[in-house]
């Protein structure tokens, strides 16, 4: 049989250590258990996301609305008997290989008070360079994009055109 009594202070002693080391070897496999679940399960909802991404960060594609060729304003575009136009060159002479620039002025002469909308952009007001019957330079030849310009009685817009001085082809 065993004996049955108190232990002495050095029995104590080794026992209370042990109990340490089984609580402190305890609290590390639990700390390791959480750090497992944590670490599988933000790993399974990573594996997750990658797979099903496609759906997550799917764009929708619907067909761009073509612009309607509706006019959405009241106001009359200017016709010819609206306008008067104007055209002054900077210089009346210039030297080979220069450049002549030239002031174009629009003036509204029409006669309803709410004006007209014009497109002043160069594929409108054209400058035509000629030498007898044949086309030197025209203005028109790059595409732009349109430049309406809302005037009214009195209204006069200007713009610039340059000619580089030689033949556009």
């Amino acid at each position: 049989m065993g004996r049955v009594g108190k232990r002495n202070d050095r029995q104590q002693a080794i026992f209370r250590r042990r109990r340490i080391v089984v609580g402190v070897a305890a609290v590390a496999a639990v700390a390791l258990v959480v750090f497992c679940v944590y670490s599988l399960s933000v790993g399974f909802a990573a594996v997750n996301r990658e797979i099903h991404h496609a759906e997550i960060y799917a764009v929708s594609r619907k067909a761009v609305p073509t612009p309607s060729a509706v006019r959405k304003s009241k106001v009359a575009k200017c016709n010819s008997s609206d306008v008067a136009l104007t055209l002054t060159p900077a210089a009346s002479s210039f030297g080979v290989g220069g450049t002549l620039d030239f002031t174009t002025g629009v003036r509204y002469d029409g006669a309803n008070k709410a004006g007209c909308l014009i497109d002043m952009s160069a594929t409108n007001v054209v400058l035509t360079i000629r030498s007898g019957g044949s086309v030197v330079w025209k203005s028109n030849l790059c595409p732009v994009d349109a430049d309406y310009r809302l005037i009214a009685k009195g209204d006069k817009v200007e713009g610039s055109i340059t000619w580089p001085g030689v033949r556009s082809g």
